[in-house]
């Protein structure tokens, strides 16, 4: 129904993504004026009341074909059709506004002097039945739209019907294509009395053709693949006597991107790349390999055709070719065990742990000083696992890393670090601030240095605490003259865990984190 249905149309572009088609009749009646009657293709073959163009809002005010057939009478418009192809579909909306009148969409012929006949048709019967070919589908409302879609075989004069996007009935027989003559439209009334009042919107009938609908990049994967889709040759359902029967596709790519499309150049410009079984399907899809993928450095596109095989080798049909390009979708591991560290107060040695991903280039490392900041561009790109930063001043930086695949793709950013550099001398080489640098190395195991420094003299405590906040080691309490200092914690006897070491001097203080790992 069509106001149920609407959503699921999407479903229906997903089963059959870019249909490839041969258009014969498409029409939605929304370049006409209310009131007015289409002219070319429409012609009408029968009439016993009028057609137009209605927003009538018993049709939920949407712009449509409104057919109207007085008692004993009916209308009928159609688009002559120059001929019958082997496979057609048509589809179409239809809204009955009375359940007691009748209604048809489907193909149909004149019988002189003055009858016109229905074939192949969905027909909205006065039963408030759903009909094809005489078999009911389901049962309908008045007032409502339902869409309608028909897939005819008239190879083997054999036909399927979806009512809503819903499969009702398949393998139903035909009529024969020698007595076809228009696509129609039309509502009667023959068995009522009043006014039968029918509307039809978004009416299409087309042939589908051999041809690749789509090359569509897989999501979420290593790249260098894509999904292709490509419509079922006509001889790919089962033929009537004599008639040649596909039994399986091939799928070729084009060597070089650079050369020309045309299939005539084969051999040697083409490499086989698979096949899949012609398993009376409408459309077909594979995922098959590309050259290479598209990335931020540019575009790269692979070319392919399909061929349609027979049992007869000399007996295929080939595809027009088409490109399509793959991408890397993944990026590699977000980057762990990101550390920072002051090395003499003159540079920063930052290290992390190595990404284990096989699609792996190099580490970006970026650099602020503020945190939180904005990662831009580089400071440095690396394929090691560490980094000395040495271009510093007195002031605090902070890091983030990443790591970054050989397609350009950038994974998540490290958790952010820092150092800080406080003690840089001036020109004469005098201490002009204080500084507690991080201990090094860390982690450590079982011993570890500790560097710091003292513009004045000052009574200076350094002292160790356990994460409960209870001093387990002074290493330093004494007065201390300005200049550069190093201690020594040597750890023997204490257990794996995170430790805090204080430097107090004067109204200086602060406090670093080190691990001891065992």
């Amino acid at each position: 129904m069509k106001h149920l249905i609407l959503s699921l149309f999407v479903v229906l572009l997903m089963v059959y993504p870019g249909m490839s088609q041969t258009i014969i009749v498409e029409d939605d009646f929304e370049s006409y004026d209310t009131g007015t009657y289409p002219g070319e293709p429409w012609v009408t073959r029968y009439s016993g009341s009028s057609a137009e163009i209605s927003e009538e809002t018993a049709a939920e005010g949407l712009k449509s074909f409104k057919l109207v057939s007085n008692p004993s009478w009916a209308r009928v418009e159609a688009v002559p059709l120059d001929s019958i192809n082997d496979y057609m579909i048509y589809s179409g909306w239809v809204y009955v506004d009375q359940t007691d009148r009748g209604g048809f969409i489907g193909f149909g012929f004149t019988e002189p002097p003055s009858t016109y006949r229905g074939r192949n048709g969905v027909s909205f019967g006065s039963d408030a039945n759903i009909r094809f070919m005489g078999n009911i589908l389901q049962a309908y409302e008045a007032q409502t739209w339902y869409k309608v879609m028909v897939y005819c075989d008239f190879v083997r004069h054999m036909g399927k019907v979806w009512i809503d996007d819903v499969l009702m009935m398949e393998e139903v027989p035909l009529s024969t294509r020698d007595e076809l003559q228009d696509f129609v439209l039309y509502g009667d009334n023959f068995a009522g009395d009043g006014t039968s009042t029918l509307f039809y919107d978004d009416v299409k009938l087309y042939v589908p053709e051999f041809k690749i609908n789509n090359i569509a990049d897989v999501p979420n994967d290593q790249g260098r693949q894509v999904r292709i889709s490509w419509t079922a040759h006509t001889y790919d359902d089962v033929p009537g006597e004599g008639m040649p029967q596909v039994t399986e596709y091939s799928i070729w790519r084009q060597v070089d991107h650079n050369l020309s499309l045309h299939k005539g150049d084969m051999p040697g410009e083409w490499d086989f790349i698979t096949t899949v079984p012609a398993v009376q399907d409408w459309e077909y899809h594979a995922i098959v390999p590309t050259l290479a993928d598209s990335n931020i450095n540019g575009m790269y596109q692979s070319t392919f055709f399909v061929r349609a095989h027979t049992e007869d080798i000399l007996e295929h049909w080939e595809t027009d070719p088409a490109s399509g390009f793959s991408v890397d979708n993944l990026a590699p591991l977000q980057v762990s065990g990101a550390l920072a560290e002051n090395i003499n107060d003159q540079e920063i040695q930052l290290s992390w742990d190595e990404n284990p991903d096989t699609d792996f280039s190099h580490y970006n490392i970026y650099r602020g000083e503020s945190a939180g900041f904005t990662a831009e561009e580089p400071l440095a790109s690396t394929s090691s696992t560490s980094y000395v930063d040495d271009d510093v001043e007195a002031t605090t930086y902070y890091y983030r890393i990443s790591a970054v695949d050989f397609n350009g793709n950038e994974g998540d950013f490290s958790d952010e670090v820092s150092a800080q550099i406080t003690g840089l001398e001036d020109a004469e080489g005098i201490v002009t601030s204080f500084a507690l640098e991080q201990n090094y190395p860390n982690p450590f195991n079982p011993v570890t240095m500790i560097n710091y420094q003292l513009p004045m003299t000052n009574e200076v405590d350094l002292s160790i605490y356990n994460v409960r906040g209870q001093k387990v080691a002074t290493l330093v309490s004494e007065m201390q003259a300005a200049g550069h200092y190093q201690v020594e914690w040597n750890a023997v006897g204490f257990s794996s865990s995170t430790y805090y070491y204080v430097l107090q001097a004067g109204e200086f203080r602060e406090i670093r984190k080190m691990i001891l790992l065992r």
